[in-house]
């Protein structure tokens, strides 16, 4: 493959504003060269890292565990980061990335009643793979019976349930020092669209956020939680031209303004069409590193390669050669990210015991049986 943009003429910092997906369970070449030119602060993982057989089915654990291990040491080599986030959805569900013997636990719904016994679990087994920051957990309201997308991955349709569960969640990571970053702010319970596909539209005043949706994100940032994620809807009533992700009205004006939150803000995955053909345009580039939004998700998922990462850097550039971008705002979000990896715990790729796996399989049967029950 052939690089289109030569990130040499760009700021070295550009790689701070980026998590980047990998092709698959190790790096191959067109990942080597996105990891050495971009120096991203970190990698999020997916199921197509972790290595199977050519027709899909598990591995022995030593043998994938190998390969993972493998392939987190070459993404921080070529990236050449000392702090560097490996990071993950986890949450129960469909939204699980690692094979077994990690454990399967049910969605969230079904774990608001012993939810600091699962997260103790999934804490010791996501150390155990490396991984040093959880995408999680989901701080949405479940609003909406039509949501596609959300439904029960969310703890409740109770603001005060969420909220309970969410810093539960939290807390518990922090006691086996994980760092979390709860997701979608300002909220996607209410949607009847999935931002994977489409871009999702809110008809939700600033008021009827506060009233439900902004509950949970507000006891977390008061918690100190040191990163929260946006989420890809358009609330027109509250900015008409940019999705929250995009929106200096809603991650300034709310999140940092009004809430108060200091942290790192991180975008949902940019690969999402939602918003996917919209930031490689300067304008929309612009916008996001204007909203002070500091790390962008781009998985490379639905577009395979380098291209749309590049791509996302060149409209970037070219909206600062424009001077379309906030200066002192995007110093700000560079100094909030070295903050964040300065403090990262880096956690290191360990094999479970068969005695600490058949112990945490064992819970999660049983809150699944309950779930069923």
């Amino acid at each position: 493959m052939t690089m289109k943009f030569e990130l040499s003429e760009r700021p070295a910092s550009w790689g701070h504003h980026f998590l980047v997906g990998l092709s698959g369970p190790a790096l191959n070449r067109t990942d080597k060269a996105l990891l050495r030119k971009l120096r991203p602060a970190g990698i999020m993982l997916l199921a197509n890292n972790f290595l199977k057989t050519p027709d899909g089915k598990a591995l022995p654990y030593a043998q994938w565990l190998e390969s993972l291990r493998s392939l987190l040491r070459e993404a921080q080599s070529y990236a050449e980061r000392e702090q560097f986030i490996v990071s993950i959805d986890h949450e129960g569900g469909r939204v699980m990335r690692a094979p077994a013997p990690v454990s399967l636990f049910p969605y969230a719904r079904h774990q608001t009643r012993r939810v600091r016994e699962v997260v103790a679990v999934m804490a010791v087994e996501l150390k155990a793979l490396g991984i040093n920051l959880v995408l999680g957990p989901v701080a949405d309201v479940h609003s909406n019976p039509a949501n596609p997308v959300i439904g029960e991955r969310s703890f409740a349709s109770s603001p005060e349930i969420v909220t309970e569960s969410v810093l539960a969640f939290c807390d518990e990571m922090a006691k086996h020092k994980l760092a979390v970053c709860p997701k979608h702010f300002p909220g996607h319970g209410d949607t009847a669209k999935d931002s994977h596909l489409e871009l999702p539209i809110l008809d939700c005043t600033v008021d009827q956020l506060r009233n439900r949706e902004l509950a949970p994100f507000g006891a977390l940032v008061k918690s100190g939680v040191p990163m929260i994620m946006t989420a890809h809807i358009l609330f027109p009533k509250v900015d008409p031209q940019y999705p929250a992700t995009l929106s200096q009205r809603i991650l300034k004006g709310i999140l940092r303004d009004e809430l108060g939150f200091n942290g790192v803000i991180l975008t949902d995955d940019l690969d999402m069409k939602a918003v996917a053909d919209r930031i490689q345009q300067p304008d929309s580039a612009a916008a996001l590193l204007n909203s002070s939004a500091d790390i962008a998700i781009v998985s490379q998922h639905q577009n395979p390669g380098a291209e749309h990462s590049l791509k996302i850097v060149d409209a970037m550039y070219r909206a600062l050669r424009q001077r379309l971008v906030n200066e002192d705002i995007l110093h700000a979000s560079f100094v909030r990210t070295n903050v964040f990896l300065s403090k990262l715990p880096q956690s290191t790729v360990t094999q479970l015991t068969s005695q600490e796996i058949y112990a945490n399989n064992q819970l999660a049967q049983e809150i699944t049986s309950e779930a069923q029950g």
